[in-house]
């Protein structure tokens, strides 16, 4: 025996052995697992999401009515159109977007780019943590909106070393 070895590993090396001897019965009685290899299982690429959070905090309620039609462009854009209701639900896709970063100077280098996505998710907060109105009127005084993107394409190593 390796003089080098701790009491945890020797440890786990009997209960393997025994585990491999006395059979999977004999280990759940002994409230013990024994595992012989681990695996990970790779699923293929998978599309990425974004999420991009606002907290929009208007002037007066007249500004509050055009955070209302931002909203209302967001909310109909995650949302796909029915073109058949006949025996088959027949769905025409949503909106697909198109993100970029700009600067003073143009297209930010230093942010990854993002492909052609899907709006996802919409979630909207009235009020603040309190909700408040504008005085004499019930457009609130904030406004919080979270969008969730996830791209339509597969992004590969040659998209990554584009910036991808």
């Amino acid at each position: 025996a390796n003089s080098q070895m701790t009491g945890n590993a020797v440890a786990g090396i009997g209960l393997g052995v025994a585990g491999k001897v006395l059979g999977d019965g004999a280990s759940s009685a002994l409230g013990v697992a024994s595992f012989n290899q681990v695996m990970p299982f790779y699923k293929g690429p998978e599309f990425r999401t974004f999420g991009f959070g606002y907290q929009l905090m208007p002037q007066s309620p007249a500004e509050q009515s055009k955070i209302k039609k931002i909203i209302d462009f967001f909310k109909t854009a995650s949302a796909p159109e029915q073109i058949s209701s006949g025996l088959f639900r027949i769905y025409e896709l949503p909106f697909i977007f198109t993100i970029n970063f700009y600067g003073i100077n143009g297209e930010m280098e230093h942010i990854n780019k993002i492909a052609h996505c899907a709006l996802t998710s919409v979630d909207v907060k009235y009020g603040g943590d309190r909700f408040n109105t504008f005085a004499g009127t019930d457009a609130p005084v904030q406004t919080n909106l979270t969008l969730s993107f996830k791209e339509i394409e597969l992004v590969t190593k040659i998209d990554m070393e584009k910036g991808y």
